[in-house]
């Protein structure tokens, strides 16, 4: 504590009397009779080491400071997740070479010129003479599909379409080495004649009612098969096994529902399934990888093909989207192992027109789905699933 002059002098005085009193003790007895003033009384008042108050609410966060910040659970993740999640970022989004203009020649410097886009056929005939039996000699490697897509809504930048999956029936039928077809199970009026016909499109087991008693009995588990489809009339009864098939029942969106099974069940069992790709830090883009057939087919059956996932990938558009925006781009590549991998670019201005023809008269017939599968029901088909619904709760 500090203390000015004045204090300073008094406590020096009051420091001498009592010396003073302190050598009395030790005089000769002759000076006893000598009587000293009393030492005077000091009062010493504290001072505060502040002169001002403290902030309002400074209290109040000290001792919130003070409570134990909650533990934040930590999510186990594998040491390769972990990696691939503190790597930078790498695009998938192909980029637009649009920007650049044509090359002039036939050797230029790819950076600086666009990218050149083949004809389908002539994609298709670039990879048979390169795999040609006096090439590289693999004359039935699979031809691969990529199909890239853009998932923006027109108008609305933060707003994008969901992904889907789909069952392509392919114009030219192949299998592939290692390909299985898929099992199905049809649940079909109690008619012979269509049941065997049923048998014959490629059904694995199909029935009427007995069917649904032997799933709850357990003597055949529904589980197994991969697809089940059914006839509307028999769809009411199908609710007592709705727990068993679970996402497997069918419905009317999934095209699982019909009165005329046999197309579906041939769509099924010698279609492609194709699964759009998204990733959360590409919202705005999604993609797809389909075989489409081998090079030892024909260039018309690979093109059949490859028209027949375009009429099922452009009507998933959103309406007032055009298709040249909602199909990026298409490439075209061979599945095989230990050669280097070429890629063409489709030239999709062709195949669109009869796309771009159908918005032109009706307002894109094939938008009206929406472009996406996981939306609300909507129009004609979704309707009568919902009937068929209603009349099974009841």
């Amino acid at each position: 504590m500090l203390l000015s002059s004045s204090s300073k002098k008094l406590v020096s005085s009051i420091l001498n009397l009592s010396t003073i009193r302190a050598l009395s003790c030790s005089l000769p007895s002759q000076f006893s009779n000598v009587t000293l003033p009393p030492p005077p009384v000091v009062l010493l008042l504290q001072q505060p080491s502040r002169s001002f108050a403290a902030r309002k609410g400074t209290r109040t966060k000290r001792e919130k400071a003070k409570v134990k910040k909650e533990e934040v659970k930590k999510v186990f993740m594998f040491d390769k997740v972990r990696k691939e999640l503190d790597q930078p970022y790498k695009k998938q989004r192909p980029f637009d070479d649009t920007i650049y203009p044509l090359p002039i020649d036939d050797v230029f410097v790819s950076y600086k010129f666009r990218f050149t886009r083949y004809p389908f056929a002539t994609a298709v005939e670039n990879f048979k003479e390169l795999y040609h039996p006096t090439m590289y000699n693999v004359p039935d490697a699979p031809l691969i599909l990529r199909v890239n897509v853009d998932l923006v809504y027109p108008n609305r930048p933060n707003k994008f379409q969901d992904g889907w999956r789909s069952v392509i029936e392919m114009k030219a039928p192949f299998i592939l080495e290692g390909m299985v077809r898929p099992s199905i199970l049809a649940f079909c009026p109690e008619d012979v004649t269509y049941i065997e016909s049923v048998f014959a499109a490629g059904a694995d087991m199909a029935g009427s009612k007995e069917i649904i008693k032997m799933i709850l009995e357990g003597e055949i588990n529904a589980k197994e098969y991969e697809y089940i489809v059914a006839h509307p009339s028999i769809v009411p009864d199908l609710s007592q096994i709705r727990g068993i098939i679970k996402r497997n029942f069918p419905t009317v969106k999934n095209k699982t529902i019909s009165t005329d099974l046999i197309p579906e069940i041939t769509r099924l069992k010698s279609g492609i399934k194709i699964r759009l790709e998204k990733n959360d830090r590409e919202p705005d883009y999604g993609y797809f990888e389909t075989p489409i057939g081998t090079l030892n087919m024909t260039t018309p059956e690979l093109e059949s093909n490859f028209m027949s996932i375009l009429r099922d990938v452009v009507p998933r558009r959103v309406s007032g989207k055009r298709p040249e925006d909602f199909v990026i781009s298409c490439t075209l590549r061979v599945k095989h192992h230990g050669r280097p991998r070429e890629e063409f670019k489709v030239d999709l201005t062709p195949h669109l027109v009869e796309f771009q023809q159908q918005q032109k008269k009706g307002g894109a017939a094939g938008a009206k789905r929406g472009g996406d599968e996981e939306q609300p029901p909507q129009g004609d088909a979704d309707q009568e699933e919902e009937k068929i619904a209603t009349t099974t709760t009841a």
